[in-house]
Formats: structure tokens, C-alpha cells, sequence
């Protein structure tokens, strides 16, 4: 950043102001504008950051205060973007695995229609918030059927079923590899319990293997939200698992989900773990 530019408004920045977290002088009416450009395989990531003076009413100081963390938090960003760009990620730290075995996620209307009340806690998951319900499932496909299938909740705004592709041809529905809650355009299928019926027009899954991380998390490995990464498991039968799914949020635990068919071929158990790979 230098002495003076012109953002996309047509306003202007006047300085002095560093990027090290140095003074920054900010006149009224002002607007300061910052911008994070990093290339991840081919894709392009902006952030921007806007704060206008105009709109607050504080003293000089304070304003400073505050865009001296900002400009951190900017320094911050660019320094994982860099690691990004350079694959030079953290290879050293290992990350638990853990198996993702085939579950159903119910919206509130649904678990009703099927069980007559809401989901009933039994056990929390390793992820904040989440838990095993009392309540199980019968899956009802074209050719198959699958009897005592887990519910997690809370409940979410749209069912969801997460299946392996085994299940799949099992259940006889083309079930997509997709990112939670992604469930556009997949195959629907029927949920039934002792007490009720539900069928889904859409909603039926194979999870992206992904990683949960916090923020720290995230910047201890060199990475961000949405990154795809390549991950060694240091099972029975090592593997290098690619096009990971990195997914970053508040009140994730650090913790990499595979489902069975990716288990089996890594020989999983509870003790395997992995390692972020340059490669």
C-alpha cells in the first residue's frame, strides 16, 4: 500500500499508513480500501474489507485502533496466502481420522412426521453441537433397503442422507460425491420408521472427505476455508487420499471424516491419523 489510491467508488485514501500496523491517518468521509488476491489450482479468492469514517462517530484514535487490526488481520491472510500458493503447508502435525459410516440429518418437520416429536439426544459427537439421536431409520431405495441407519442432529433446515458408494449401488440410487448440504439436483429416496413415512425428492449424498478446523487450526496447517488438500493416512495400508476438503468455522474440533469404502482400503482403526501432504 502506498500514500494515496482510488477504490472502486471513486473516493480517495490519503496516508500516512503502514502495513505493518503502523500509524494510519484517516480524514472524515474517508474510506479505506483493502484487497487479498491469492490463486488456489486455478482459483481466485478476493476479500475486501471496507470501513467508511462517515458512518461512524469516534475519535481519531479510536478509528486508528481499529484499522490497525484490520490491517493485521489483512498481514495475516496474505501470509497464509503465500503458504497456500507455495503448497507450503504444515506436514508435520497429525490429524485424527475419523469413519463416517452412512446417517441421515432430519429437518424438524420430517423428524415429526416420522418419529412424532423431535430428535432425542443419545450421545455428542466429536463435533461442538452435534450428537447421536435416540431415533433410527429404514432407507428405501429402488433395490435395496437398509434397516437401522443413524439420525444426528439438530435438525437442519432440509434432510440429507450421507451414504457410501457401496450404499449407493446397494440402494440403487447414482448418489453424488458433494459437499454437506450441497444436495442440489441429487436422488431423492424413502424414509420410513415405525411410526411414519417421509420420501425425499432430493437429498442423497456421498460426503467430500473433509477436515473440520478452527481458525487456529486453520492457520497452523497454512491453510483456508474451501482449500482441497492432499492427506497421508498412516493406516494398516497407507494411503494418500487427495482432494480433501478443507472446512474452516468457529466450532469445528480438528478431525478428518472418511466414510467406509476409504477406511476399508486404508485399513482404518481408531488409532490411524493423518498428515497434511506437499504433494
Amino acid at each position: 500500500m502506498g500514500t494515496g489510491r482510488s477504490n472502486a467508488v471513486g473516493q480517495h485514501v490519503t496516508g500516512p499508513y503502514s502495513l505493518k500496523g503502523g500509524p494510519v491517518s484517516l480524514q472524515h468521509n474517508e474510506l479505506l480500501w483493502c484487497r487479498i488476491d491469492c490463486r488456489f489450482t486455478g482459483a481466485e479468492t478476493f476479500e475486501n474489507i471496507f470501513i467508511s469514517a462517515s458512518e461512524v462517530s469516534m475519535n481519531e484514535k479510536a478509528i486508528n485502533d481499529i484499522l490497525e487490526v484490520v490491517i493485521k488481520n489483512v498481514i495475516n491472510e496474505m501470509e497464509v496466502c503465500k503458504q497456500g500458493k507455495a503448497g507450503n503447508y504444515n506436514t508435520s502435525e497429525t490429524i485424527p481420522v475419523e469413519l463416517s459410516a452412512r446417517h441421515v440429518h432430519l429437518s424438524e418437520a420430517d423428524a415429526i412426521a416420522l418419529f412424532g416429536n423431535p430428535l432425542t439426544p443419545v450421545r455428542e459427537l466429536s463435533q461442538p453441537g452435534q450428537f447421536l439421536a435416540k431415533e433410527r431409520v429404514r432407507l428405501i431405495g429402488p433395490k435395496g433397503v437398509m434397516d437401522n441407519v443413524a439420525v444426528l442432529g439438530p435438525s437442519r433446515n432440509a434432510s440429507q442422507v450421507e451414504i457410501s458408494k457401496t450404499d449407493a449401488r446397494i440402494l440403487g440410487v447414482e448418489a453424488p460425491v458433494r459437499q454437506s448440504g450441497d444436495t442440489n439436483g441429487t436422488p431423492g429416496i424413502i424414509l420410513a420408521s415405525q411410526a411414519g413415512i417421509v420420501g425425499l425428492e432430493e437429498g442423497v449424498i456421498v460426503a467430500s472427505r473433509h477436515i473440520h478446523m478452527s481458525p487456529e487450526d486453520a492457520r497452523r496447517f497454512g491453510v483456508i476455508d474451501n482449500d482441497r488438500v492432499h492427506v497421508r493416512l498412516d493406516g494398516e495400508r497407507p494411503v494418500t487420499l487427495e482432494d480433501v476438503l478443507v472446512r474452516v468455522h468457529d466450532s469445528f474440533k480438528l478431525a478428518m471424516h472418511i466414510d467406509p469404502d476409504e477406511g476399508n482400503s486404508a485399513g482404518w482403526n481408531k488409532s490411524v491419523s493423518g498428515r497434511i501432504s506437499n504433494r
